[in-house]
């Protein structure tokens, strides 16, 4: 079911992700969710999208990544920083990443609106984001969306990433190479996930399980007890560390 209060452009397919919600000491950290976006037409009604094969001689697939943790989130982090556990990062399989420049420098992060009114395809750019903070907010250390494994944070400077009404906040936009197109699972021969490191407010974090956005109709799992969840406190060294990086 599609929980539409969130500010994502045009959502049409959902997916539920793991549940890590291991004890009630964990209370608020409770998993994931993936939501297809349909690309297939620009802002202003062109026709022209991604998953009509028009782009390069490609057919794109955006898919959005929501965290569900309703205390408002600090950090993400996919496989930087090892001493948060085990936590090997984002991966794409068979696949690579759309990565648009139109304007000659690197735009990792969301968007602005002036940004896709100036050019509506970078509304299917691939960026990460923490919920609705506006980009000049959002840090980034160490990544790149230019190889198949996207390793490295984003963190917001103390301020917290509130959730929307649903308790969710988005994290990150991902447009990759499809075989198939828009709402076709692909998962036999296509993979998006991994594991992250989530930092939310409240100095709570802990390892989050990313199901495979290709998998459409997989069903929440819930992790065994002991293993889920390794709380972490954000604030000081953890937090600090990143912000000196």
């Amino acid at each position: 079911m599609i929980r539409s209060s969130t500010r994502v452009l045009r959502p049409v397919c959902a997916l539920t992700g793991a549940v890590v919600f291991a004890s009630a000491a964990h209370a608020g950290f409770v998993g994931h969710r993936w939501e297809e976006v349909d690309n297939s037409t620009l802002r202003g009604g062109a026709a022209s999208g991604l998953n009509n094969g028009a782009f390069n001689g490609k057919i794109y697939r955006t898919f959005d990544l929501f965290i569900i943790a309703p205390q408002g989130m600090l950090i993400a982090d996919s496989g930087f920083t090892q001493s948060q556990g085990p936590n090997p990062g984002l991966t794409l399989s068979n696949s690579s990443y759309l990565q648009l420049e139109p304007f000659g420098s690197p735009n990792d992060k969301r968007p602005t609106e002036g940004a896709i009114n100036a050019a509506p395809i970078i509304e299917f750019d691939s960026w990460v984001t923490l919920g609705d903070l506006a980009p000049a907010t959002v840090g980034l250390i160490g990544f790149s969306f230019n190889t198949t494994s996207l390793i490295g944070t984003w963190f917001s400077g103390g301020t917290v990433a509130a959730p929307t009404e649903n308790g969710e906040v988005l994290i990150a936009r991902f447009t990759v190479e499809s075989a198939l197109g828009f709402g076709v699972d692909e998962s036999a021969d296509r993979f998006l996930g991994g594991q992250m490191f989530i930092g939310l407010a409240g100095d709570v974090g802990g390892i989050v399980t990313i199901s495979n956005a290709f998998a459409l109709g997989s069903t929440p799992t819930i992790p065994a007890p002991g293993g889920a969840i390794a709380l972490l406190a954000l604030a000081g060294g953890v937090f600090g560390s990143r912000r000196r990086g």
